[in-house]
């Protein structure tokens, strides 16, 4: 059950996305971005920003960016960590939207593919795969192209997410599922160990602007017999 006062900030918040109209600029992570109507907006939410300083203290050679929304956090570790970034999501707005940001700081080398969370993306050796996942478990009141940055279901993409991954596992370094504490921690941990991840590590941030709530950045690694 989601908290009455967390699920009523994201309602407001999808709202906030929904009602704009216009491409725009916005900052985050100290870099200006082109943001268009359909997607996710970093400047109205602190989670994109979190997660992506969080990050920014690690080092990646391969980094997969599943749900990349406008690009933000794969597009500043290429650019400020050098890594080597392929970013996926199965909004066509998304996928325009990081490709014209990739443009706009010349990250031609980027590679951006639509399709469902891991599914576009073809070999990876040694990557390391983040997803800033959708982790209200309820079903939305209106159903449009930004449902699926706020709700998931019975967590019916986190399946798939760590499926996918599974499938993949002896090729994946770690998974980090950019998380909070409205989240549903125990399901998230029942879908990894499912999958054979063990829970790795955890990184915590409380939130600036909701009382009690906290960005999680939780990294999982493939279980020892998979190593």
């Amino acid at each position: 059950m989601v908290d009455r006062a967390v699920g009523s900030a994201v309602r407001l918040l999808h709202a906030r996305n929904a009602a704009r109209t216009e491409p725009e600029l916005i900052r985050c992570s100290g870099r200006e971005w082109e943001l268009l109507p359909g997607v996710f907006s970093p400047a109205l939410d602190e989670s994109t920003e979190i997660f992506c300083s969080m990050l920014l203290s690690r080092r990646f050679e391969a980094f997969l960016d599943i749900g990349c929304g406008a690009g933000v956090v794969g597009l500043t570790l290429a650019l400020e960590r050098g890594a080597e970034v392929t970013c996926s999501d199965i909004s066509a707005a998304a996928v325009e939207n990081t490709r014209r940001n990739a443009d706009r700081h010349g990250l031609n080398s980027v590679a951006v593919l639509q399709g469902d969370l891991l599914e576009p993306v073809g070999e990876v050796h040694g990557a390391s795969v983040f997803w800033n996942s959708a982790f209200i478990d309820a079903v939305p009141a209106v159903e449009d192209d930004l449902t699926n940055a706020f709700y998931d279901p019975g967590y019916r993409a986190h399946r798939r997410f760590f499926e996918q991954c599974g499938r993949r596992r002896r090729d994946i370094r770690e998974v980090i599922v950019g998380f909070s504490s409205a989240g549903r921690l125990d399901a998230l941990q029942e879908i990894a160990d499912a999958n054979h991840f063990d829970l790795f590590s955890r990184e915590s941030r409380p939130s600036e602007k909701h009382t009690g709530l906290s960005y999680d950045m939780y990294t999982f690694q493939k279980e020892e017999k998979w190593q």
